[in-house]
């Protein structure tokens, strides 16, 4: 909503600064009300549109930050404010289409999770006696139940702790741009997920680039614009250097 409202004022001709200011005054929660008014302090301490959100990047992300980079530099930030727009309304419309396709897949697979669980944790230790009677060797899949069982009711806990901690330490290192770069290369390198990855991303690409390119992409280089800069802002910096096209 933030590039929409801004591109149809700035479009009407209204100052930059004062958009913002009209964005801030027409905001009702408070969270919206601090990043407007952290924004109007930038600007009006000299800073570019780009340069204030990008101490916001948690909140608008990179492409944002980097597609009204380029409209500043290339004077077309009007134009890129509604580009902008269009494509995070179209990524909300494809995660909401996402999210409802995976719904029945995560619960299936949540109660099957949920029902191992049960069954090893509660159920079938209270059989075990029944298979230690028995004088003949159980097959493999029984044997290994039993281990798995007699695992999880010895180390249960540490084994929790472990998947709680190794989940907060992935966390804690996706937020550094080199780990995810390194990610991102390892799925490019996956035989299977690689190319699915790479069948996703450069359409995308493609895409973007089609769409800069007619949004008077001229302006780039009249002005001596970077190319790199350009393509990082419509893919994403971390997409570009991971296929070390850099």
């Amino acid at each position: 909503m933030f590039a929409k409202r801004l591109s149809i004022l700035v479009k009407a001709g209204i100052p930059l600064l004062e958009g913002v200011k009209m964005l801030k005054n027409s905001a009702t929660s408070r969270a919206a009300i601090a990043i407007y008014s952290q924004i109007v302090s930038d600007v009006e301490r000299g800073k570019f549109l780009a340069s204030s959100l990008e101490s916001l990047k948690h909140v608008f992300g990179d492409f944002a930050v980097n597609v009204i980079r380029v409209g500043e530099m290339s004077g077309t930030l009007e134009g890129n404010l509604n580009y902008l727009a269009e494509e995070l309304k179209k990524k909300q419309e494809l995660k909401r289409k996402v999210v409802g396709a995976l719904i029945y897949p995560a619960i299936v697979v949540t109660a099957t999770i949920a029902l191992s669980i049960l069954l090893t944790a509660f159920i079938f230790p209270k059989i075990m006696p029944i298979f230690d009677s028995f004088k003949f060797e159980l097959p493999f899949t029984t044997r290994a139940l039993i281990f798995v069982s007699g695992v999880f009711l010895k180390y249960g806990i540490y084994i929790l702790l472990g998947f709680v901690a190794l989940v907060v330490l992935f966390i804690f290192l996706h937020r550094l741009p080199k780990f995810r770069m390194a990610i991102d290369g390892f799925i490019l390198k996956i035989p299977i997920f690689g190319r699915l990855a790479q069948s996703i991303i450069w359409p995308i690409f493609a895409a973007r680039w089609d769409s800069f390119s007619k949004a008077k992409s001229w302006w780039l280089r009249r002005r001596g614009l970077p190319v790199i800069l350009s393509a990082t802002a419509f893919t994403g910096e971390r997409f570009m250097r991971s296929r070390k096209a850099f």
